[in-house]
């Protein structure tokens, strides 16, 4: 009887494990979301304000990337860092659109505990789309955004290339 009870408890306290260790995985897969989104508008507002960003080198560099470590205000440890690249490729005329990329990691950067990506193009057309001569509504908005694991590949539209 003793070993029935026994072995009872010690399975439901095995399927509690599994349940805390996809409760934790879940919890960083969200803390590395809302970094890939911090990233998303920390690089928006760059590209709205700043008319120079990116800096970009040399002929021809069409990339830039750069990270950001986010610590906690009262701890100051790290809760993660989110790691962005744009895509300039497509800036001008006839697209005038910017990709950008960005990866929110929980954790140490070195040993992240769960990774989100986030995809999108942003709109910067001075002119609206349609008749090209009034100022255009949507600048420095995101016309596409796809979000999910960073294993998977990003599918992006073709651009008539």
């Amino acid at each position: 009887m003793i070993s029935l009870v026994l072995v009872i408890v010690l399975g439901y306290l095995g399927a509690r494990s599994l349940e805390y260790s996809a409760t934790s995985k879940m919890q960083q897969t969200l803390v590395a979301q809302g970094l890939a989104e911090a990233g998303m508008e920390d690089c928006r507002v760059k590209l709205e304000k700043d008319m120079f960003f990116p800096p970009l080198g040399g002929y021809g560099q069409d990339t830039f990337t750069y990270s950001e470590d986010i610590t906690d205000p009262e701890s100051g440890l790290v809760v993660g860092s989110y790691t962005v690249t744009l895509d300039c490729s497509k800036r001008g005329s006839p697209y005038s659109i910017v990709r950008i990329q960005s990866i929110g990691s929980s954790g140490l950067r070195t040993d992240p505990k769960a990774r989100y990506r986030i995809y999108a193009e942003l709109d910067v057309s001075s002119y609206e789309r349609t008749t090209n001569t009034a100022p255009n509504p949507r600048l420095f908005r995101y016309i596409l955004w796809r979000e999910g694991d960073v294993e998977q590949p990003v599918p992006q539209l073709p651009l008539g290339e």
